[in-house]
């Protein structure tokens, strides 16, 4: 694992669509809530380095900006708080460029780190999206969660962290999602 030591504006970019709302297997009471204790945890470590922020796009058949970077960890609660699945749909790419456009101004290490169970098929696709990423120098992460993607998302997703020096990665179960947003976003447990 490499350990964050510059400072990093980070929008999470969370799946909010239905499927999210259901649970699976150690994944209770649902997707969705697992994903936001997560990024709870993985914020709260990460705010304790000087100089990072967090933000929040989430997203369901379109990408819905709410929170833009910030430093206060009551604040990122707050919102998470409010969050809970919406709609069908899932805009992924859509929430790419939103998040996309909240770093675009931040002289700072940028990344946009999507928490989904994965499936996109509304919006502007995810290959599209990460070009636009790449281009302003935002590394996009993916974390899937629940089921493993089938072939054809599986090349997506490969493809869009490809493109931004980006990783994705999948876990099955909570204690993988919680190992493996760590990793991805370079904090010790």
């Amino acid at each position: 694992m490499v350990l964050l030591k510059d400072p990093l504006d980070l929008v999470w970019v969370l799946d909010v669509s239905r499927s999210m709302g259901r649970s699976y297997e150690t994944f209770k009471p649902s997707k969705l809530s697992s994903a936001k204790e997560a990024i709870a945890y993985a914020s709260s470590r990460l705010l304790e380095r000087r100089g990072c922020r967090v933000g929040l796009v989430a997203f369901h058949g379109r990408a819905l900006p709410l929170l833009h970077p910030t430093d206060s960890f009551d604040t990122l609660l707050a919102t998470l708080s409010m969050v809970n699945y919406l709609g069908e749909g899932s805009a992924g790419g859509d929430a790419v460029v939103e998040a996309v456009r909240m770093l675009r101004v931040s002289g700072r290490m940028k990344r946009a780190v999507m928490l989904t169970d994965a499936g996109f098929n509304m919006g502007v696709p995810m290959q599209l999206a990460a070009l636009y990423a790449r281009n302003v120098g935002v590394r996009v992460d993916i974390v899937t969660i629940g089921a493993t993607p089938g072939e054809a998302v599986t090349k997506v997703l490969s493809e869009v962290t490809g493109a931004t020096g980006g990783r994705w990665v999948h876990a099955s179960t909570v204690d993988e999602l919680f190992k493996s947003i760590l990793e991805v976003v370079g904090v010790e447990a």
